[in-house]
């Protein structure tokens, strides 16, 4: 078998597939950076509103109502679900735009 020397150097049917890889996720990633781009602000709104709504809810209905039967953990858990989702949608569209993260001291690391 004739192995290479270094192993900067790839088959060339490797580096076709490595290729087409990422032409692939070029193609998948644009659209789809793009559709979350232009929902952000309406999937911002929604979700901030549905957690502060549910926060403020819970409590009123806790302190001011006394309804023992209202589900108190369970409506707080679903404003902080909300948040993580919020969350989640931020990393999604750091994921598809490519972006690397910032080392402290100024420089791009991967």
């Amino acid at each position: 078998m004739n192995f290479p020397a270094s192993g900067s150097e790839r088959h060339p049917a490797a580096a076709l597939l490595a290729g087409l890889t990422a032409l692939l996720w070029q193609i998948v990633r644009f659209p789809v950076l793009a559709l979350l781009i232009i929902l952000e602000p309406v999937v911002r709104f929604v979700l901030c509103s549905c957690a502060l709504i549910g926060t403020l809810g819970a409590f009123f209905i806790r302190l001011a109502l006394h309804r023992s039967e209202f589900p108190f953990w369970g409506t707080l858990a679903l404003s902080i679900g909300c948040v993580a989702m919020l969350a989640l949608y931020y990393a999604a569209m750091r994921l598809f735009s490519g972006r690397t993260r910032c080392a402290p001291g100024g420089e791009q690391s991967v």
